[in-house]
């Protein structure tokens, strides 16, 4: 029971890392100038995507101090990083 934990806890983790880097992407394109390759309305998209991420983590560290369900809100977050990196 301790290992099925434990892996629990490094599977969390390591999902909570590729969150934060798909954010700092996506951060990081809504901070660079508007060029051809970058439009405006992608910028604006991506702006959006880093709000409802940022909701999201915000619900699920709710969850997660209530320990309660963190899954929908982690599913949901990747879910709009998804939808944003298949634009790009």
């Amino acid at each position: 029971m301790h290992k099925k934990r434990r892996l629990k806890s490094v599977f969390f983790f390591l999902n909570f890392i590729m969150l934060l880097a798909l954010l700092i992407t996506t951060i990081l394109v809504v901070l660079s100038p508007t060029t051809e390759l970058i439009s405006l309305g992608f910028r604006l998209g991506s702006i959006l995507s880093v709000l409802g991420v940022i909701y999201y983590l915000w619900a699920m560290a709710k969850a997660v101090k209530s320990k309660g369900n963190t899954g929908w809100y982690q599913r949901i977050s990747y879910g709009i990083q998804l939808l944003w990196l298949s634009h790009f």
